[in-house]
C-alpha cells in the first residue's frame, strides 16, 4: 500500500511553507528542525547577510556534511567488503 500524500506546514526562517509529501509528519519535522539549525548556525556568524545568502551558505554547509557522510559510509562499506588501506597504505582485512 502506498503512502498517501499529505500537506504539512513548516516554518523556515520564520516564513511558513506548505510541503506536499508522502513522508511521515515526524520526518518532515525533523528536516525542518535540521534546516533551521543549519540556518541559525550561519546567522550566528554572519549576522548582516541577506536571507538568500544565509540560505545558500546553509545549503552549502549541509551539502558538505552530506558528501563527508557518504564518503565515510563508502569507506565503511569497503572495509566490510574486504578491506581498506590504512594511513600506511596497507590493507586492513576484516576477520572472517
Amino acid at each position: 500500500m502506498e503512502n498517501e500524500e499529505s500537506r504539512i506546514r513548516v516554518s523556515i526562517m520564520g516564513e511558513a511553507f506548505t510541503i506536499r509529501s508522502t513522508a511521515d509528519v515526524s520526518h518532515i519535522r525533523k528536516i525542518e528542525s535540521i534546516l533551521n539549525k543549519a540556518i541559525d548556525d550561519v546567522m550566528e556568524t554572519n549576522k548582516r547577510l541577506p536571507p538568500k545568502n544565509i540560505l545558500l551558505l546553509a545549503a552549502f554547509n549541509m551539502t558538505d556534511e552530506l558528501i563527508k557522510t557518504k564518503e565515510d559510509f563508502n569507506t565503511l562499506v569497503n572495509y566490510l567488503d574486504g578491506g581498506v588501506k590504512n594511513a600506511t597504505g596497507k590493507y586492513l582485512q576484516k576477520d572472517r
